[in-house]
């Protein structure tokens, strides 16, 4: 018998495999998306700590904290063109300056520690910063995390 095309359960097992391959395969892209984002803000991070340097190395202190959202002044020309405090996912940077007047623990004659503040409202996203950075942190929440900057 010569026929042509298949039939429907030769249709409905392709369907069915495709189904589970798809099942299986779009959770993965989905966390694969996640630790993309997360990998840019932390390069994110390693800009602004880089700005932050420069701007310090130039004038010799630390602007102020900043609002959320929005870089401090002193920082606009030691970012890159376009760079901005807000991701198109709403996540938002905040410079954070905190004044220690009994300095650090093990470091009494450091008064002053500064970072960059993430606030983001997508708690797996967090997740994935949390266990993508290397560095040292502070006041890690669900929704916000401060990366020290030394």
């Amino acid at each position: 018998m010569n026929r042509k095309g298949f039939s429907l359960i030769e249709m409905l097992v392709v369907t069915v495999i495709i189904g589970i391959l798809a099942n299986i395969a779009f959770p993965l892209f989905g966390d694969i998306r996640l630790k993309a984002q997360a990998a840019r803000i932390i390069a994110d991070v390693h800009t602004i700590e880089i700005a932050a340097l420069n701007q310090f190395s130039d004038t010799g202190v630390h602007p102020r904290n900043g609002r959320s959202g929005t870089p401090p002044a002193a920082f606009v020309p030691y970012l890159p063109d376009g760079f901005s405090f807000r991701t198109e996912d709403g996540t938002r940077y905040r410079w954070r300056r905190y004044s220690l007047p009994n300095g650090l623990p093990r470091r009494r004659n450091q008064n002053v520690l500064i970072g960059v503040q993430v606030n983001t409202s997508n708690r797996d996203l967090m997740d994935k910063i949390k266990n993508l950075y290397g560095g040292e942190t502070t006041q890690a929440t669900a929704r916000k995390i401060v990366f020290v900057i030394e």
